[in-house]
């Protein structure tokens, strides 16, 4: 069942109050509904402004939630892909380099759809981080779990 404005539009408030910067996207789709052109330059149209988030959210009431990694938001997202998906066995990766390494410090953890696992931090201050092996990488922008793939599937 797909959710509507209050639940979908009351998350993204939330996120937003917590510094993430938020975007409206597409049910089933990587994009937002808006872009840096029409935005004063801000990638995906993304904000933490509540007056903005509640006039997206009241123009596309079915919009998933994106937001945007990386020093913007404090977030790294690191998201292992699956070979079956992605043609990258970013989870086998991962686990190599946990089994070499050792354990990733807890943290709160998600699977997509698709079956990528990914593993959400406090961006380290000072790093300069970009895609890497793990089969992705880090992630510029994440839609949350309260989002909706093509077909559906409430992402866990």
């Amino acid at each position: 069942m797909q959710e509507t404005f209050p639940t979908i539009a009351a998350a993204a408030l939330e996120y937003a109050a917590r510094g993430w910067h938020v975007f409206p996207a597409p049910p089933g789709e990587k994009k937002s509904h808006k872009s840096a052109e029409y935005s004063g330059g801000r990638e995906w149209g993304a904000t933490t402004d509540p007056a903005e988030i509640a006039r997206d959210w009241q123009r596309w009431p079915q919009a998933n939630v994106g937001i945007v990694c990386g020093p913007k938001s404090g977030l790294l997202v690191i998201e292992a892909d699956t070979e079956a998906a992605h043609g990258t066995d970013g989870i086998g990766n991962l686990a190599a380099l946990i089994a070499q390494n050792g354990p990733l410090p807890d943290t709160i953890e998600a699977l997509s759809p698709s079956g990528s696992w990914h593993l959400y931090f406090k961006w380290p201050d000072g790093w300069d981080i970009g895609n890497s092996f793990l089969g992705h990488g880090f992630a510029p922008y994440f839609l949350l779990a309260i989002s909706l793939s093509k077909s559906t599937t409430r992402q866990e």
